[in-house]
């Protein structure tokens, strides 16, 4: 599959999100993960930690999903990351936040905090 040199692809994945968005204002989207697992997945609490913290709430951001911001600028790097330059440190960024993530995500789950 070749990617898309027109800008389709970036107006999908920007109409994809603000629906999911929207969606989750409302209160009406349910996470599949969630859902069929019933557990929580890594990047649960993520959308509503990110409003939280336009919001300068930091409370219901570390409430939940202290892992929101750094995960948002990491996967905004991953998209990117054939425009940047250093991008073996900018990798580097993207793997040890996920990596730290993923950490977080069971200590959510085993201890119960986050």
């Amino acid at each position: 599959m070749k990617p898309q040199k027109n800008g389709k692809g970036a107006i999908l994945f920007c109409t994809v999100a603000a629906l999911l968005l929207f969606l989750c204002g409302t209160g009406k989207f349910i996470c599949p993960i969630l859902y069929f697992a019933k557990i929580p997945c890594p990047t649960c609490g993520m959308t509503r930690a990110l409003l939280c913290a336009l919001r300068l709430d930091v409370r219901g951001y570390l409430h939940y999903n202290a892992m929101a911001i750094p995960m948002g600028i990491a996967v905004l790097i991953a998209f990117s990351l054939k425009y940047l330059p250093y991008k073996k440190a900018f990798f580097s960024y993207v793997v040890t936040a996920s990596l730290i993530n993923f950490i977080y995500y069971a200590l959510r789950l085993t201890e119960g905090f986050g």
